[in-house]
C-alpha cells in the first residue's frame, strides 16, 4: 500500500505558488534509474508473426491401437510389413510402443473406409538406427492399387500424401498425382526452424486433419502444414 500511494502522489507536482498540478504524463521513466527514457535512435521494430492451434479432432473412432493386445517383442497385431518392427516398452515414456528402424514399411492390415473429414492423431519417438545417428521417418496417406500388400516404390498406389521427418530433424511434405491434368497439381513443401526440428528420443504428438481436399498438419502444438489442395477432387482419395 506504501508503494501505490507514493506512486499516486508521484502523479502530482508542485507549481512556484504551492498548488499542485499532474505531471507531464508524456514522459516515460525507468523505475530503475527513475530517468526519462528515450527510444534508441534509427531503431526499427522488429517483426512478430502469431498463429494459432486449430486442430479439432474427430468424434466418431474409426481405427484406434495402443499395442496394448499385443505381447512385448511381437509384431502388432493389426499391422503388417515387408519388412520387421516389434512391440516394446520404454524407460521414459509409459504404454507398449511399436518399433522399427529400417527402410521398409508397417501399414495397417485392413483397409480404413475413411470419410470425407476425418483426423489421425499418433505419437512418435525418433530413435537411433543400428547403424549409426538418427533415423528419419516418414509416414503416407494414400489410394492403394492392391489393398492386401505394399505398394512399392517412391510414389506408390494411385496418389497420395507424404510427411516426412529428415534424419538431420526437419519435417517435410509432398504430394504425388498421376495423370495428365492431376501431375501438374502436385505440391512439396518443409519447414524450417530449430524450433520445429525433432530430437532423438524426444516425444511428438502428431495430428492431421483431413477435410476433403484440404490437410492441415500440426507436430504438438504447432501446425506445420495447411495445403488447401492437397488431395484434389477426382485426383485421389486415401483409403
Amino acid at each position: 500500500m506504501d508503494n501505490v500511494e507514493n506512486g499516486v502522489k508521484g502523479l502530482f507536482k508542485k507549481k512556484p505558488d504551492g498548488t499542485q498540478s499532474k505531471a507531464d504524463s508524456t514522459k516515460a521513466q525507468n523505475p530503475a534509474t527513475d530517468k526519462a527514457v528515450r527510444p534508441a535512435a534509427n531503431a526499427a521494430p522488429s517483426l512478430a508473426a502469431y498463429s494459432k492451434f486449430d486442430f479439432v479432432p474427430g468424434e466418431k473412432v474409426i481405427f484406434y491401437e495402443d499395442f496394448s493386445q499385443d505381447a512385448i517383442g511381437d509384431f502388432p497385431a493389426l499391422w503388417n510389413t515387408n519388412g520387421s518392427a516389434e512391440v516394446v516398452t520404454t524407460n521414459l515414456y509409459p504404454g507398449n510402443w511399436m518399433k522399427f528402424a529400417m527402410d521398409e514399411c508397417v501399414w495397417t492390415d485392413a483397409l480404413l473406409k475413411l470419410p470425407d473429414n476425418y483426423t489421425i492423431e499418433y505419437d512418435v519417438v525418433p530413435i537411433s538406427r543400428e547403424v549409426k545417428g538418427k533415423a528419419g521417418w516418414n509416414m503416407r496417406l494414400m489410394q492403394a492399387k492392391n489393398v492386401k500388400a505394399w505398394d512399392s516404390g517412391s510414389a506408390p498406389g494411385q496418389g497420395g500424401f507424404h510427411f516426412g521427418v529428415e534424419y538431420f530433424g526437419r519435417p517435410s511434405y509432398s504430394t504425388w498425382l498421376y495423370g495428365a491434368e492431376c501431375e501438374m497439381l502436385k505440391l512439396n513443401g518443409y519447414k524450417d526452424g530449430e524450433e520445429f526440428k525433432e530430437k532423438e528420443n524426444m516425444k511428438y504428438h502428431i495430428a492431421i486433419w483431413v477435410q476433403k481436399s484440404r490437410i492441415r498438419l500440426y507436430q504438438d502444438q504447432n501446425k506445420l502444414f495447411d495445403a488447401p489442395k492437397a488431395f484434389p477432387t477426382g485426383c485421389v482419395k486415401p483409403g
